[in-house]
């Protein structure tokens, strides 16, 4: 694993929400303790990010990830955390969902990156009286409800950050495109309560669980030329390669220095890999993945 001594102890934050105003503390501990959990409405959360996760941009430098259902953090949602905290050095990591992850590389993560906290979120059932037809349907719109609310960036549990973000943040929204008449959702940055998300939002007043990705990529593309004043749009940064491309992430190396983020689709990849095997990994995963670990891409000699 990446370097780490003495993890047994380490500094944890909690948010003290008994003050006048909610302030940070740090709490020397040993061994995991739980995580700290937030309602989803707490002021006290909303409070903290206004006045500690804010600076002179518009959007917050404040990360969100969705988690629905019981799931174990494999070796790639780990990567994805990880490269949050060490390219964007966030005010804060939330969790929103019903449940929080769990598994090995779930307690090396909160000891590598303390500041992750849980917002309590069950899945919603339906938008605009509609029954949503897939849990990735419920997580579409619990990432605008997160931005809404918070503001902040957004990212996917199989999206890589590979830089800063910070000079998209001062753009009121921030998508990208992943191929030409699209716009992805796997990260998105935006400032509280953008017009561009509540228009996107309002959208899904037409949701038919029918349609996969429509609503979650093709309309913000849409409305993206109707309202070009109100988001920034980055040319295939996020994505790229995309789902069209897939040798070039399994089996090829991509040259992926200009991009802020890459996306893995590691539900269409059949090998799953460790902190070993990947430094002798010969694709673009092999490489991302020891730019996160190692700040390095190149390949390591056996």
């Amino acid at each position: 694993m990446p370097e780490k001594t003495n993890l047994s102890e380490h500094a944890q934050p909690r948010i003290n929400c008994q003050t006048m105003q909610p302030v940070m503390e740090l709490e020397n501990v040993t061994g995991m303790e739980p995580v700290q959990v937030f309602s989803e409405n707490s002021e006290c959360l909303q409070t903290f990010v206004k006045e500690n996760c804010h600076d002179k941009e518009l959007v917050p430098n404040l990360v969100h990830y969705i988690w629905f259902s019981k799931r174990e953090m494999n070796f790639y949602q780990f990567l994805s955390f990880l490269s949050a905290s060490r390219f964007l050095d966030p005010c804060l990591i939330l969790v929103h969902g019903d449940h929080l992850p769990f598994g090995t590389y779930w307690k090396y993560l909160l000891k590598l990156v303390p500041n992750i906290m849980h917002v309590q979120k069950s899945p919603p059932e339906d938008i605009f009286g509609k029954p949503f037809g897939y849990i990735e349907h419920k997580a579409d719109i619990a990432r605008i409800q997160a931005l809404q609310r918070f503001g902040g960036i957004y990212i996917d549990t199989d999206e890589i950050i590979l830089r800063s973000l910070d000079p998209l943040r001062k753009y009121p929204v921030t998508l990208s495109r992943a191929v030409d008449y699209n716009l992805s959702n796997g990260l998105i940055l935006a400032e509280r309560n953008a017009t561009f998300l509540n228009i996107w939002y309002s959208q899904y007043k037409t949701y038919d669980k029918s349609q996969w990705g429509y609503h979650s990529t093709i309309v913000p593309y849409q409305l993206s030329k109707r309202y070009p004043d109100l988001i920034h749009v980055e040319n295939k940064t996020f994505v790229r390669p995309s789902w069209q491309q897939l040798p070039l992430l399994f089996e090829k190396n991509f040259d992926w220095s200009k991009n802020y983020g890459i996306h893995l689709y590691i539900r269409f990849y059949k090998f799953t890999h460790d902190f070993n095997d990947i430094k002798y990994l010969n694709t673009t995963i092999g490489s991302v993945a020891r730019h996160v670990l190692y700040r390095s891409k190149e390949l390591c000699e056996k």
